[in-house]
């Protein structure tokens, strides 16, 4: 998914939680969300924060400045690292995050 699909994805009644949080990881890997609107940003961190997602594969900065970590920056198993969003997932029977390419 190409981060056009992926605002598309978003942007579409009934789309599952999966397709949702397909969708935001791929702009949260590729920076994007982090320059749109607020409420983009607060929504990809909801989902960093539940599991649905994790950090980006580089560290970015977001629209006001703040410095956020890359996914192999925080510790394994905490919000925000790949293990910890797969490990929820897996409990709510979801795929797992595929690494970004």
């Amino acid at each position: 998914m190409n981060p056009m699909e992926a605002m598309e994805a978003l942007l579409e009644d009934g789309a599952d939680a999966e397709r949702q949080s397909e969708a935001m990881q791929v702009l949260i890997d590729d920076g994007s969300v982090w320059s749109m609107e607020g409420s983009m940003g607060r929504a990809a961190m909801g989902m960093i924060e539940q599991g649905l997602c994790c950090l980006g594969p580089e560290s970015r900065r977001d629209y006001w400045g703040n410095r956020l970590p890359a996914r192999g920056e925080v510790q394994d198993g905490t919000k925000g690292s790949l293990s910890f969003a797969n490990a929820r997932r897996t409990e709510m029977g979801l795929p797992p995050v595929r690494e970004a390419a």
